[in-house]
């Protein structure tokens, strides 16, 4: 008899190929992500990064923040830049409404805030940078838009028409003495 190995061979393969036995050999995935080189001499550009406590507000309520600076080569807190400053912009007139100057320790910085009751509701931003980032293109800024909903206008209870029918039942089904 004659046996052919080829085939067996190749089913075997086959086999091992699916079962992940022998994988067959990976090529690098190119990627799309931007890398960002550091510049002459090894400085980095920092970026910012504003966490706030909602997606929207209303007139007369606080936005509170917690700021970010990294390196945005490494990812590693920057602990260069100790000014922080943060922007509240309208949205449609592009006017600064509010600057603020934070001071940053170790890569971080709080601050928040307060709406006036008399701001209109609309579309604002928030923008943050350091004086290091105003050296470098506006992807460097940080930016966040959210929506400012107006103050709502107390509205009147409607009137009651006929006799209100107010009555009382224990909770349990039986009625206790003396209550």
């Amino acid at each position: 008899m004659d046996y052919d190995v080829y085939p067996t061979t190749r089913l075997v393969a086959l086999r091992n190929w699916f079962t992940g036995l022998c994988p067959p050999r990976r090529r690098p995935r190119p990627t799309n992500r931007r890398t960002i080189s550091p510049l002459p001499g090894g400085v980095s550009p920092g970026k910012v990064y504003l966490h706030f406590d909602r997606p929207y507000y209303s007139a007369g309520e606080t936005i509170w923040y917690k700021a970010y600076l990294f390196n945005a080569t490494t990812h590693e807190a920057d602990s260069v830049s100790r000014v922080l400053y943060v922007e509240l912009i309208d949205g449609e007139a592009r006017k600064v409404l509010k600057t603020k100057q934070l001071r940053a320790e170790n890569g971080y910085a709080t601050g928040d805030f307060v709406l006036p009751d008399s701001l209109p509701a609309g579309q604002y931003q928030v923008r943050a940078y350091t004086n290091w980032t105003r050296n470098f293109p506006d992807d460097f800024y940080f930016t966040h838009d959210f929506r400012v909903f107006g103050p709502e206008t107390p509205s009147s209870p409607p009137p009651v028409s006929g006799p209100i029918d107010l009555q009382f039942f224990p909770e349990g089904g039986n009625l206790l003495a003396g209550f």
